[in-house]
């Protein structure tokens, strides 16, 4: 198996330990081909580009693949101007950032993911911050989270 079937691995495991109660998305690429049910509390993980650092270790590449966890909350629907549902949307905001803060306090005290030789380091990159997404009659709020992981790969 490749290194990076691996690290896809782990950080899978990791979201499913660190999110028991969240429903996985099915395409967490795509928000709006995910069932109604997995919005209230969703993970998913987003494998994208991969770029090779040209740099070589003991007959191995070393390669850096970003990966975006995306995290959502649904809003139950009310009317938008009351004072419920804005003290709503507040929680879920921060909500999500809280799970990404619990997701961040994991990776850095997994010492499978946080550099064990072959695997480098899962480095968090950035987010833009909970976005507002309206999908039919579903709202919710989403949270993309960047990360970078460098890996050496045997290419011989």
């Amino acid at each position: 198996m490749s290194k990076i079937s691996e690290i896809i691995d782990l950080i899978e495991a990791q979201l499913i330990t660190t999110f028991p109660n969240h429903e996985e998305l099915i395409v967490p690429e795509i928000p709006e081909l995910n069932d109604d049910i997995q919005f209230e509390k969703g993970y998913g993980l987003v494998v994208a580009d991969t770029v090779n650092t040209n740099r070589f270790v003991d007959c191995k590449s070393s390669m850096e693949t970003t990966f975006i966890v995306v995290l959502t909350r649904k809003l139950f629907n009310g009317p938008i101007r009351s004072g419920t549902a804005q003290q709503e949307r507040r929680n879920k905001r921060k909500s999500l950032l809280e799970d990404h803060y619990l997701f961040l306090t994991a990776i850095e005290n997994n010492p499978t993911i946080n550099g064990d030789g072959n695997i480098g380091k899962m480095i968090f990159q950035n987010n833009a911050g909970p976005e507002f997404v309206k999908i039919g009659r579903t709202d919710l709020y989403m949270l993309r989270s960047i990360y970078t992981v460098e890996y050496f790969e045997n290419l011989t």
